[in-house]
C-alpha cells in the first residue's frame, strides 16, 4: 500500500464531510472539529509505521471502499 497517496486520499476523502451552509454555527463547527480528530488520529497512526496507519484505516473506511493507487490500480479494503 503506498501510504503517503493513502494520506492524500484520506484528507479528500474528509472534506466531503464538511459542514454544509444550512447547518447552524455550532453544527458547522462540531463537524469540523470531528474531521480534525480524524485528521489528527490517522497521522498519529502514520508516525508510528505502516502498520499502524493500514491498522487505522481498517477501522474508519466502509467495507465498500476503494483506494485508487498513484499508479491507477484500485483496491477495495480486503486487499490492503
Amino acid at each position: 500500500m503506498n501510504l503517503p497517496i493513502s494520506v492524500v486520499h484520506l484528507t479528500s476523502a474528509l472534506v466531503c464531510l464538511t459542514p454544509q451552509v444550512s447547518d447552524s454555527k455550532a453544527d458547522r463547527e462540531n463537524k469540523i472539529q470531528q474531521v480534525r480528530k480524524v485528521q489528527r488520529d490517522f497521522l498519529t497512526a502514520f508516525e508510528k509505521g505502516p502498520q499502524a496507519a493500514v491498522t487505522f484505516l481498517e477501522r474508519v473506511l466502509a467495507e465498500e471502499a476503494l483506494v485508487t493507487e498513484g499508479n491507477g490500480e484500485t483496491r477495495n479494503k480486503a486487499e490492503f
